[in-house]
């Protein structure tokens, strides 16, 4: 079964064959996590419910071409399931996939992740084990569903859908008033924690417009007033 097509939220965690990495350590072959993204339909007033899409940004990301589609997809894949490591074609597409999908997948929050030029892969240090760390996929599947639930209806417009989610993003997330880590600054801690800086809020943004069809991007503009970078999430 395609792994884009459907969704369990039962995880096989049992053994399979040994498979090498590119480092040459052994990691276990597990079944991927299979997901649901079919459209859902409603009438219109009735709560937006939707089937989570972890693909919809490499869907967007493709359009510069199959190899870095290709590309995209293979790394969310790795990422959500656990893979020690993701082998890329070219340079250009993992670099591609570094500056774009690294920064712009919200579960990226969940592994620190070092590009390797001269093997041409990615090699992912997860924050929590295997188990824990599928909780946390299906968790985050279930609270973007959630918000899209709580503030949207089936028949609003893009127009309609833009402003609500823009006024849930600034009414549930709230600027860092203390310290923080570089981690916690993404999308991923955003919508599960409620708080993060200003990429967070449009990446946030930007991801859940995604999910509902709108398409969207982060942009890195310097404020006229002092110079300094700030992250603004456009509707293209």
């Amino acid at each position: 079964e395609d792994t884009e097509d459907s969704y369990t939220d039962s995880h096989d965690t049992e053994k399979q064959d040994a498979v090498t990495t590119s480092q040459g350590q052994e990691e276990p072959e597990y079944p991927d996590i299979v997901f649901d993204t079919e459209v859902i339909a409603g009438e219109p007033g009735e709560p937006m419910r939707i089937n989570w899409n972890p693909y919809k940004l490499p869907a967007l990301f493709s359009e510069a071409g199959e190899e870095y589609g290709e590309g995209a997809l293979d790394f969310i894949k790795a990422l959500i399931n656990h893979r020690n490591t993701v082998s890329f074609s070219s340079l250009e597409v993992m670099k591609a996939v570094e500056d774009n999908i690294f920064a712009g997948f919200p579960l990226s929050a969940l592994a620190s992740v070092t590009f390797d030029a001269e093997s041409l892969s990615a090699v992912f240090d997860y924050r929590y084990q295997r188990d824990e760390h599928l909780r946390k996929v299906t968790e985050f599947k279930e609270r973007v569903e959630s918000i899209i639930a709580e503030t949207l209806l089936f028949g609003d417009d893009e127009c309609i859908a833009a402003l609500l989610l823009y006024h849930w993003i600034s009414s549930e997330v709230d600027y860092f008033t203390h310290a923080y880590e570089q981690w916690q600054t993404n999308a991923y801690y955003a919508l599960m924690n409620g708080e993060s800086i200003c990429y967070g809020f449009a990446e946030a943004y930007s991801y859940l417009l995604l999910q509902v069809g709108i398409r969207a991007e982060v942009l890195f503009l310097e404020r006229r007033s002092d110079g300094a970078e700030h992250a603004w999430c456009v509707i293209t």
